[in-house]
């Protein structure tokens, strides 16, 4: 099974436009993917750690970016001059994210951070004025942890995640058990953790 990308494997592959990488992959190396400028979707999988240095650095036609629960780290400059990158969702995985690795992305208006910790983040991760336009959204728990940290402090608004506040979670519960009594019947649910309200 492939377990990583190597180190410049698509290295200014301009006209690559998608790629779906394999479900067994764990690393995407330094310059994987650097200035692949045409890329617009990519498919990473729930088995990846690392995203490497300057690993998406210019690829300049990706919008979107969601990194799975698996990832620990990400490195420095690993979506540099993304220009067009607007939205970017982080997992509450993540233990590191590199300098200036997210820095040039002028497009950026919504970022997702589900990590609880903000001392993750170096300090030049987001640097540029361009995040003087960005929202940021962190867990409700951790939010005034992130208004006083740098780099995070320089995001325009820093906000709850919707669904992060404990009553959002008892209304879409309550909500569901007025919609299951509404039918009547018996219902069996599954796959709820011990504990969940």
């Amino acid at each position: 099974q492939v377990k990583e990308i190597k180190k410049r494997t698509f290295y200014g592959c301009i006209n690559l436009e998608n790629i779906s990488l394999p479900k067994s992959i764990e690393r995407i190396e330094t310059d994987a993917f650097y200035n692949c400028t045409s890329l617009e979707k990519i498919e990473l999988p729930n088995s990846l750690t690392n995203i490497g240095d300057f690993a998406f650095y210019g690829c300049s036609s990706l919008s979107d970016v969601v990194i799975p629960d698996s990832v620990t780290y990400i490195g420095d400059a690993a979506y540099m001059y993304c220009v067009r990158l607007s939205n970017v969702a982080i997992p509450k995985s993540i233990t590191y994210i590199g300098d200036v690795a997210f820095s040039g992305c002028p497009s950026l208006t919504d970022f997702y951070c589900y990590a609880e910790n903000p001392e993750i983040s170096s300090l030049t991760a987001f640097s540029g004025p361009y995040i003087g336009n960005t929202t940021l959204y962190v867990p409700e728990t951790s939010l005034n942890n992130f208004k006083m940290v740098a780099p995070w402090n320089k995001f325009a608004e820093i906000v709850p995640i919707p669904g992060s506040r404990p009553i959002d979670n008892i209304v879409k519960l309550y909500t569901a058990i007025f919609s299951i009594q509404s039918f009547g019947g018996t219902l069996t649910i599954e796959g709820l953790e011990k504990g969940t309200p």
